[in-house]
């Protein structure tokens, strides 16, 4: 069956790389994918098909692997690694059919032809149950993952010529809260903060926890009025007294912004 499949796609192997794909599509419990060298699927094994929740193949058949996988923001990185090598090794994030997202390491091949095999690999490195890539108390993104979207979105803009703009936001005397109230009202507080961020960004953008009372952000602008007009909104929405049982709090905030490529074109110096 995967034979035919081959022979039916866009794809030409020799008799050797067709006994080699054969045998990790039936054989292999990663998920495995082969594509054009646009990124459209040809063949994939069940473990994709399992991944992404089709029902079968056919289902998966032409649609890009990275739109299928809602890692369209992975195309700049992964034809810039291809071009200049044939291999890619790339630690990921996917959701999976449940919702659950999972770390990945995703290897990328350029066949002889120029066409495409992606096989993911599960990452042990980090802790599957999320901790690594999310805050546990906020939910929000970790500064972990706050530094890997960072660095492919200045991969992204770098390839299309457009601006970034990194927001790092403090809030003012936060200790005296936690003195105050205790801990677990500080939480509250930050459970509550963190809400009120990710209300007031765009669904393109990102909101992280980083630290403590310290959160960062990340943005597509086209202009610096566009990251100012954010940092407005931000502390607007911190400003807003909160409840917390019988207590009524007033936070203020602090916010540093820099911009890629005007104040940096490296993440080591933004």
């Amino acid at each position: 069956m995967v034979k035919s499949r081959l022979e039916c796609g866009d794809m030409k192997y020799d008799n050797n790389l067709r006994v080699v794909l054969e045998q990790l599509f039936s054989a292999s419990f990663e998920p495995v994918v082969a594509t054009s060298q646009e990124n459209r699927i040809v063949v994939a094994n069940g473990a994709f098909v399992d991944l992404v929740g089709q029902a079968s193949m056919e289902e998966l058949e032409g649609l890009s692997v990275l739109e299928v996988l809602d890692q369209v923001y992975l195309l700049p990185l992964i034809q810039e690694r291809l071009d200049a090598d044939t291999h890619l090794l790339q630690d990921i994030i996917i959701a999976d059919s449940n919702g659950s997202e999972l770390p990945y390491k995703l290897r990328v091949s350029q066949l002889p032809d120029g066409e495409r095999l992606w096989i993911f690999i599960p990452h042990s490195k980090y802790d599957r149950s999320r901790d690594a890539q999310f805050d546990r108390l906020t939910g929000l993104p970790s500064q972990f993952l706050f530094e890997d979207r960072a660095e492919q979105a200045v991969i992204t803009a770098n390839r299309h010529g457009k601006s970034i703009a990194l927001l790092r936001m403090g809030l003012d005397h936060f200790n005296r809260i936690n003195e105050g109230l205790g801990h677990k009202h500080g939480d509250e507080v930050l459970k509550e903060v963190a809400s009120r961020l990710q209300h007031t960004i765009r669904n393109s953008d990102t909101v992280a926890r980083l630290s403590g009372d310290q959160f960062g952000f990340i943005m597509a602008i086209t202009a610096i009025d566009d990251s100012i007009l954010v940092a407005e909104k931000v502390l607007e929405a911190v400003n807003r007294p909160l409840k917390i049982d019988e207590h009524t709090v007033t936070l203020t905030a602090s916010i540093g912004i820099t911009l890629y490529p005007d104040d940096g074109k490296d993440m080591s110096v933004l």
